[in-house]
């Protein structure tokens, strides 16, 4: 490209007095840039995109452009010819990003640019929306059903447990259609902690909607076993039973002109007789217990009570019987 160039001197004397030179012109022909297109990559790490860029021989910088749905922006201008990448964070879930990056020069008083790269395009997968009615429709003393709303935003789900060692995840539900699954092997009487997530799989990564409220369920105690009466007296009355490997206690009722009364709260899951007292001789008494244990939050956790036992007290013997004439 030809570009003129127009000088002229102006000469100052001692006194103050100016003159003018006559006009110099001359042309001067600027080399011709040429400026080929670099080569763009992406590489998407959660809602950050890095873009990278072959160099381009004879450019000054180059300019990042953006698509923003209707039209493209030149965003970002990098000037030298030593930096080839740059990072753009805050990329949101479920939408579309483009870019395209070009170089630049300097011929004079004018900015030469460079073919266009090819765009490259990060589609961000959408999240899914957050579960509702998580829930345990049911329970045993070994098993809990979670149960929740089928979530119409997600390919999968999530569930997590709470362990020693933290949130462990238990569960993988491909088919977002499930709404139920049931947790197997667990503990008789035993407080368990339950969350889960929803998720949706994207052409490049997988994106998470948020957790659930914790959730905890208690599993069922198991009943007591083997509850009989060895012995008894005229006063009293021996009660024994199968000791419950998940007790931490029992609970013995009698059954009075009042109703069922507690009368014994046992502590130690592995006692296994309780002696009532103060009975009337020749009489029929009434009994029942249950199970319980305690969690780590203090709350009881109680069994199903046993079946009524009846057990009479044995009659007194008749004193002072004597055959008067």
């Amino acid at each position: 490209e030809d570009t003129s160039f127009t000088f002229y001197l102006t000469v100052t004397d001692e006194d103050g007095r100016t003159a003018d030179s006559n006009t110099v012109s001359f042309t001067v022909k600027l080399p011709v840039i040429e400026l080929t297109a670099p080569e763009l990559s992406a590489v998407l790490n959660g809602n950050k995109v890095t873009l990278t860029w072959s160099k381009v021989d004879s450019a000054y910088g180059y300019v990042i452009e953006k698509y923003d749905g209707t039209s493209w922006n030149a965003g970002t201008t990098i000037t030298g010819n030593s930096l080839f990448s740059m990072s753009f964070s805050g990329l949101e879930a479920g939408n579309t990003y483009k870019y395209r990056i070009r170089a630049f020069a300097y011929s004079g008083a004018n900015t030469v640019y460079g073919d266009y790269s090819s765009v490259v395009t990060i589609e961000m997968p959408a999240k899914a929306s957050a579960m509702t009615g998580f829930k345990s429709p049911s329970k045993s003393s070994t098993a809990i059903r979670l149960g929740w709303n089928k979530n119409d935003t997600a390919d999968g789900y999530i569930i997590e447990q709470y362990t020693n060692s933290g949130w462990v995840q238990i569960a993988d539900i491909t088919d977002a259609s499930t709404v139920t699954y049931k947790v197997t092997d667990l503990v008789p009487g035993t407080a368990y902690k339950f969350r889960m997530k929803a998720y949706k799989n994207g052409t490049s990564k997988v994106t998470y909607g948020p957790k659930t409220e914790t959730l905890t369920v208690n599993t069922q105690m198991t009943a007591v076993k083997g509850f009989t009466s060895p012995s008894k007296s005229t006063t009293a009355i021996r009660l024994n039973w199968t000791m419950n490997a998940y007790a931490d206690g029992y609970l013995i009722e009698q059954y009075t002109n009042d109703g069922w009364v507690q009368i014994a709260d046992i502590t130690d899951g592995a006692t296994t007789t309780y002696k009532v007292t103060g009975l009337k001789s020749g009489t029929a008494y009434k009994f029942r217990m249950k199970a319980y244990s305690v969690t780590e939050n203090d709350e009881i956790i109680l069994g199903s009570k046993t079946a009524t036992l009846t057990v009479n007290t044995q009659a007194s013997s008749v004193k002072d019987f004597a055959l008067k004439s």
